[in-house]
């Protein structure tokens, strides 16, 4: 499966279309259909042994994740990547309804962005929205959606049974 990401379009909704400078907080959403269960799909997410499992680019050799998925409670993830060495990243989760939404601050280094997963049922199958806000510019959110797409490609692939 192909995911969308749909920055451009994402923003003109929020009416931000016009890139003002270092001030501007470019969002970026990608979205796509899973062929699984909402339920399943949510659980991906507050489980570390599954999240352990695909996220993180496609060069990403391991990841390490210490959570405690609750409102206002924090997480890390430190990932190997081929060619890049660790990198890690934490964060705080803001919102949590399950199995619906997921909301969370992340540190990334050169930006903190806020993050929205939204989990809408159809029928056996998820559509998986995820916004994230608050880039410095539109050469950090294509390197992070590019990573971020990635990693949703080995969810895809855990969801369907396949080895990741």
């Amino acid at each position: 499966m192909r995911w969308t990401s749909c920055s451009r379009a994402n923003s003109e909704r929020k009416g931000t279309d016009e890139i003002r400078g270092e001030n501007h907080r470019q969002p970026d959403a990608n979205h796509a259909s899973l062929d699984a269960p909402r339920e399943r799909v949510f659980a991906a997410w507050k489980q570390r042994e599954f999240l352990e499992q695909w996220s993180g680019c496609k060069e990403t050799t391991k990841i390490e994740i210490e959570m405690d998925f609750r409102v206002g409670g924090s997480f890390t993830q430190k990932m190997h990547i081929t060619g890049a060495g660790e990198y890690t990243i934490t964060g705080k989760y803001d919102e949590i309804t399950e199995p619906e939404k997921i909301v969370y601050h992340v540190d990334l280094g050169p930006a903190t962005t806020r993050v929205t997963v939204e989990f809408i049922e159809q029928g056996n199958q998820t559509k998986l929205v995820l916004t994230q806000e608050g880039f410095p510019d539109p050469n950090l959110c294509k390197m992070v959606s590019q990573g971020t797409m990635e990693g949703l490609d080995k969810l895809e692939q855990l969801l369907a049974g396949q080895i990741v």
